[in-house]
Formats: structure tokens, sequence, C-alpha cells
């Protein structure tokens, strides 16, 4: 006769618990998704598409195929509804520019009528903020900046709200510190010195260029 083993009553409750617990662990991580925080890191959300769907770029180019944007790289986030252009010589994740989109949950149905002051991550203090419309999306505006003897890097983020889904779009340049060419206390004779108009020069060129960056978002859904 086959000898038949039983599982001993101890055994029993150890495996239904296991069973039990493991059902809610799944239950609580179903029901509720991990939340998309905002960091300030420089690198996008997700990696950059450079070689978008024909119907895609088909879409954006019936509006930019005439403007200096034409040529430019785009970087579309299908899943999270958003797209952007920039320079194709331009590295957005390690370059003098950068720019990333991070993604959080919100209740506001749109931007609040004032722009409260916020803290972000990697920044010590809390930032002012302010109303600006660029290219029809309305931002909440925060700039700060930071830098040593020989490059200061300025920090822009603007945040908008779409479908209860909060945008924080962070965009850096790293600038020059043109007062390093000072050699006189005088200020107002000191910018106009031709190496300060130089190195001035070339970094209003690097922020209109982030501006211009901006200017490209969209989203696409």
């Amino acid at each position: 006769m086959e000898e038949k083993t039983f599982l001993s009553p101890m055994i029993k409750a150890v495996l239904v618990f296991t069973v039990i617990l493991l059902t809610g662990i799944l239950a609580i991580v179903v029901g509720n998704p991990p939340k998309k925080t905002f960091e300030l890191n420089l690198s996008p959300t997700l990696s950059p598409i450079l070689s978008p769907s024909p119907a895609a770029e088909e879409n954006l180019n019936k509006t930019d195929s005439s403007s200096e944007f034409a040529s430019w790289k785009l970087y579309s986030d299908q899943v999270n509804g958003y797209e952007y252009r920039y320079p194709a010589s331009l590295d957005i994740v390690d370059g003098d520019i950068r720019m990333s989109v991070a993604i959080e949950n919100t209740d506001l149905e749109s931007l609040p009528l004032m722009c409260p002051s916020r803290s972000f991550e990697g920044f010590s203090d809390e930032l002012e903020g302010k109303k600006i419309s660029i290219s029809g999306i309305q931002y909440c505006e925060y700039t700060t900046g930071e830098g040593a003897a020989g490059t200061i890097i300025e920090y822009s983020i603007y945040t908008t709200v779409k479908n209860k889904t909060l945008y924080a779009i962070s965009i850096s340049a790293a600038l020059r510190n043109c007062e390093n060419f000072c050699t006189t206390d005088d200020l107002e004779k000191c910018k106009k010195q031709p190496d300060v108009i130089s190195c001035t020069a070339e970094n209003n060129i690097k922020l209109d260029l982030a501006k211009k960056i901006l200017s490209t978002f969209k989203f696409i859904k």
C-alpha cells in the first residue's frame, strides 16, 4: 500500500499565513502605485526618442517645419504626454545646458491663481514663484543659482498642471563668472572691459538657447 504523507498542523498554518500576507501586499501595491516625486537630477525621466514614429514626426512638423526648430532633435514621452525639441549638437543630460521633466500626481485641476513658494529636491531653501506664460502654457517659474569662482549655474524650474498631473520642467545653464576678468573694484568700469563684454555675450547666448528649448515644450495628449 502506498504510504501517504501529511503536513503537520504547524506547517499548514505557516503556509496559509504566507499566502494571506502575499495577497495583502499585492493588493496594496496594485491599489496604490508609487508616486512619482520630483527630483532635480537634471536628466530626462525617460531616454530621448531620437527617431520618433513617422506619425509623431509628421504631426510635429506641421507646425515646426518652417521654423528654426525643424532640424532639432525630438524628445517625445508618449506615456506622460509631452514632447520638446533641442539642438542636435546639444547634450541635454551632461552639457552646459541641461533639461529634465519630472511628473507627480496632484489634486489641482490647473495652476493656482498665485504661485506659492515651494521647496525642490536638491535645494535647501524654498523658492519664490511667479506666474508666466510661454508658448501658450501657463507656468509657475522658480529661479535660483549657485557657483564658485569660475562657473555659475543658473537654475529655472517651471511647473504646470494638466489633467491633475504636475509637470516640473527643470532647465539649467552653466555660465562663466565674468567678474573673474575684473581687475578693478569699480563694477561699472569692469563691465565695459572687452573680456567681460565677450563673456557676458557668451552667457546670454546660452540663456537665450535655454529659453528657446523651453518654448518648444508642448502636450501631445
